[in-house]
């Protein structure tokens, strides 16, 4: 198993579409939302309503408003980042990355391979104890757009607490 890199991120905000869902739907095909909302993303192109950026914009699925931890709903936005809520265009949706220390999860191959192999390598990682913990607040996906193959996850850690050493 591959160990993750560490590093800090300031917040963003992604427009995109949405589905709320869980990894036990995920696991059914009659109920998996993921696959479909992809679809709907590169099928209805919705980026081309979203303001013109000078650099080619990469695309980011966020996993937020967690119910719970892995085992409880949250939802997935499929988006591209914007500078602030007021550039979101009617039919999309916002989701927030806050800002702090998180693990980064690098994958490279053919999509959806690459993505299935490396939120494995995630949930390997954290399934015994570690020194950091997710926070579950926001995780999310960079998809390189120099890159067809290359991706990161970030998953969110929670605070070391004052006085402890990581």
């Amino acid at each position: 198993m591959t160990s993750p890199t560490f590093g800090q991120r300031s917040p963003f905000l992604v427009a995109g579409i949405s589905a709320r869902t869980t990894n036990a739907r995920e696991m059914d095909e009659s109920t998996a939302a993921i696959g479909k909302l992809w679809g709907r993303w590169l099928g209805e192109q919705p980026w081309t309503g979203l303001p013109q950026r000078d650099e080619p914009s990469a695309t980011i699925a966020v996993y937020g408003d967690y119910e719970s931890d892995h085992r409880g709903a949250y939802t997935l936005t499929i988006g591209r980042l914007v500078e602030s809520a007021g550039a979101v265009p009617r039919g999309l949706t916002l989701a927030r990355v806050p800002g702090g220390d998180y693990a980064v999860f690098a994958g490279r191959g053919a999509i959806p391979d690459v993505v299935v192999s490396t939120w494995q390598t995630v949930w390997e990682y954290f399934a015994p104890p570690q020194e950091r913990e997710r926070a579950y607040t926001a995780d999310f996906e960079w998809y390189d757009p120099s890159d067809a193959q290359r991706l990161e996850i970030w998953i969110a850690l929670r605070p070391v607490a004052k006085g402890s050493v990581r």
